[in-house]
């Protein structure tokens, strides 16, 4: 049996400035809004998409991800669910593997040398390099 796959990408802008917060147990975790536009049938439409950073990653983003920034992201989806005097609730967000910026925002101050990040995870540690 095949297994299943998660794996999203989006480009688009970043709608705010990011924040970033620490859990409880002290882990890094910085929250951002991407919005994302449509264009079909000569109309126009904007998606936005909340996303999210962890560990180490995060602290080094959270100071480019401002307001504007136009970005490529491959991700996750991941449903939250809980409950409250309405009933059962859910949201989907979505969990930054990578992140390429493809722009500032600002064509005034335009930086060459932005970061790519990729989210640290076992998935990208290969245990048989032979060095």
């Amino acid at each position: 049996m095949a297994n299943d796959i998660n794996v999203c990408m989006f480009n688009g802008r970043v709608t705010q400035d990011t924040s970033l917060a620490y859990t409880n147990g002290g882990t890094p975790y910085a929250k951002f809004s991407l919005a994302v536009n449509k264009k079909y049938g000569g109309k126009e439409s904007v998606s936005f998409f909340n996303m999210s950073v962890w560990g180490k990653t995060a602290e080094a983003l959270s100071q480019y991800l401002t307001k504007g920034k136009m970005v490529s992201v491959v991700c996750e989806a991941e449903q939250n669910r809980w409950e409250n005097e309405s009933g059962p609730q859910s949201k989907v967000e979505f969990r930054v593997n990578s992140i390429q910026f493809l722009s500032s925002g600002d064509s005034r101050s335009e930086k060459k040398n932005e970061p790519h990040y990729e989210q640290a995870g076992p998935e990208n540690f290969d245990d048989d390099i032979p060095f």
